[in-house]
């Protein structure tokens, strides 16, 4: 859609579909299996039925095949997707849930030609016969994963050698990985393994032959367009970003389904007030929304927002900063929304003036370490967001995947303010079972007020002097924008005077009027000399833990629980509109 389709203020144009939810538009075509005995001649599976699917009638936008996933490559889109029964089809992998940590770096594990590591001798010989096959994991750092096919099997039956790994660190032995496309770990329902650009086994989740391929890349592209309403309608099931909005104004997506997509379901760039409205937005390999616009050296507000939305099973492919919501620019809200079900943040903010708004954010960090639910970072000007009257939940795993006990824990928050971001209002929150409620690494001029931690597992805040003063990439962003004049110095006048004021320390970080309840403190210290930082006095109302633990054992007990002990304050709703108004019709 083009400006030739746009509408009026008063007389938009509007696609809508069925009320009834079945007005859908899918971008997959329908292929039928060949029920076949043999995958393999040397170790086919015997059990499951194995349908073979032929591919080369179909229209590829690429060749089909495998693309390299992770936080370090920019995927526009997938190059093969099947379905079956509404559901994405998996390749088949081991171990079928988590992860192993049975793989060493090779003495000569990194170099310019490659990477090379040493798996167990019975995984190498179930393997070496086969052709494409992948390993994804963890290999240099907790939040860096990765996916990298195997180009040669070594002659000592152990080691394995790769692409390059772009993460950057030392490869590491020991790290969480698993292996993918393989003939031999084709055993259960959801599974398959792509052959060639011709070719794919699978194991169907019912008795049908019946699948879907996708060939479609994107269903919905509005570029320089205004005045659109588009509502009632099932987007879904295509190898790149299901919708794409481009520089455009005013247009909303309402009560829709995006999703089953091979890279992201919703990405906005440039243009003002698109909003996206009581849509369910579920299962992206990749960012699931994206947000980005307004003007930073003008700080004119973008007006773009996600509202009363649910979004959930994002980043599945690539598992870091894949989040569910990604905000980049001035002045754009997620609010009321309920985020979940994802490996890594829900939401990574850059940017200034957004909004993040009574939302539920919970089941998030699920495998990632050195993480937040809301991430962002290294940067001194991204000043005047609020993150305020959120219910944060059930964040992160146990414990990181090198811990050595249950007792290492591992450095999971709710909030994450890394490297020296500065500048945030954090107001009347709710965290409850979050290791590190707030993490604040080096930045200044945070206010943290009426927030409620209730039964979290470490300080409420944890503060250290982390980062750089002048002279590095942070100055480099500060001078890049007109922080000390025209509507950036009456914005926000602690700019015109950091670098005066020692700019490489955590200063002017305050908290007022919080409750604290159960065990833990108030403020966490890294290191003690990290003390002088927080000269003022806390002003948080601290009630321990009782003998009998706390009433709570649901997000309504503890809702109960607040309004009782704390009568007409602290009124924070623990389910977002989101979720206690669901009047979906679309699927």
């Amino acid at each position: 859609m083009t400006h030739k389709d746009s509408g009026k203020a008063d007389a938009p144009t509007v696609i809508r579909g069925s009320r009834s939810g079945n007005s859908q538009i899918s971008g997959a075509a329908v292929v039928r299996g060949t029920k076949i005995q043999d995958v393999n001649a040397s170790r086919a599976p015997t059990q499951p039925t194995i349908y073979a699917l032929d591919l080369s009638s179909l229209p590829q936008p690429r060749p089909f095949g495998i693309e390299r996933r992770g936080a370090y490559f920019d995927i526009d889109q997938s190059r093969f997707e099947l379905f079956q029964n509404g559901l994405r089809l998996h390749l088949a992998r081991w171990p079928k849930l988590g992860y192993s940590t049975a793989i060493r770096a090779a003495l000569d594990s990194d170099d310019q030609s490659g990477t090379s590591v040493m798996i167990p001798r019975d995984a190498f010989a179930r393997l070496n016969s086969e052709k494409d096959i992948w390993l994804g994991g963890y290999w240099t750092q907790d939040w860096a994963f990765e996916t990298a096919p195997i180009e040669r099997f070594g002659e000592d039956g152990e080691t394995v050698q790769l692409p390059r790994i772009k993460a950057p660190g030392k490869l590491r032995s020991g790290f969480k990985y698993f292996v993918q496309n393989a003939r031999s770990e084709l055993s259960e329902p959801g599974e398959y393994i792509l052959n060639s650009n011709r070719e794919a086994f699978v194991i169907p989740t019912n008795e049908s032959d019946q699948f879907e391929v996708a060939i479609a890349t994107t269903l919905l592209e509005i570029s320089n367009a205004h005045d659109i309403v588009i509502e009632d309608v099932a987007f879904e099931k295509t190898l790149g970003t299901t919708i794409k909005i481009v520089d455009s104004e005013n247009i909303t997506i309402r009560n829709c389904f995006v999703g089953r997509s091979g890279a992201g379901a919703i990405r906005v760039t440039g243009g003002r007030n698109v909003v996206i409205d009581r849509c369910v937005i579920r299962d992206t390999a990749e960012t699931a929304v994206l947000l980005s616009g307004g003007d930073r050296p003008t700080l004119t507000p973008a007006g773009h927002a996600i509202t009363n939305s649910i979004v959930t099973d994002f980043g599945i492919d690539s598992r870091t900063y894949r989040p569910a919501v990604q905000v980049t620019g001035v002045g754009i809200r997620v609010e009321g929304c309920f985020l979940s079900r994802g490996p890594h943040s829900a939401i990574i903010l850059a940017g200034n003036d957004n909004l993040i708004r009574g939302n539920e954010i919970s089941a998030v960090v699920q495998e990632t370490d050195d993480a937040g639910a809301i991430y962002t970072g290294r940067d001194w000007t991204h000043r005047g967001n609020e993150i305020d009257g959120n219910f944060f939940h059930d964040i992160g795993m146990r414990m990181s995947a090198h811990a050595r006990s249950p007792s290492e824990p591992s450095f999971v928050s709710a909030i994450y303010l890394d490297d020296q971001e500065s500048g945030y209002r954090i107001s009347r929150n709710i965290f409850w079972r979050v290791g590190r409620p707030i993490v604040i690494h080096g930045g200044r001029d945070n206010l943290i007020e009426e927030n409620v931690f209730v039964a979290n597992t470490h300080g409420a805040i944890w503060l250290h002097k982390r980062g750089e003063a002048l002279g590095g990439e942070l100055e480099r962003r500060l001078r890049a924008v007109p922080y000390d004049r025209d509507r950036w110095a009456t914005r926000y006048p602690a700019l015109a005077t950091l670098a005066e004021n020692d700019p490489g320390s955590p200063v002017n970080n305050k908290e007022k009027d919080n409750i604290l309840l159960g065990h833990g403190t108030l403020v966490e210290f890294r290191a003690p000399e990290d003390a002088q930082y927080w000269a003022q006095r806390d002003t948080t109302t601290a009630i321990g833990r009782s003998r009998r633990g706390w009433p709570v054992t649901s997000p309504e007990d503890l809702q109960r629980y607040l309004s009782a002990q704390f009568p007409g304050t602290h009124s924070i709703p623990v389910r977002s509109k989101a979720l206690s108004d669901l009047q979906f019709s679309a699927h």
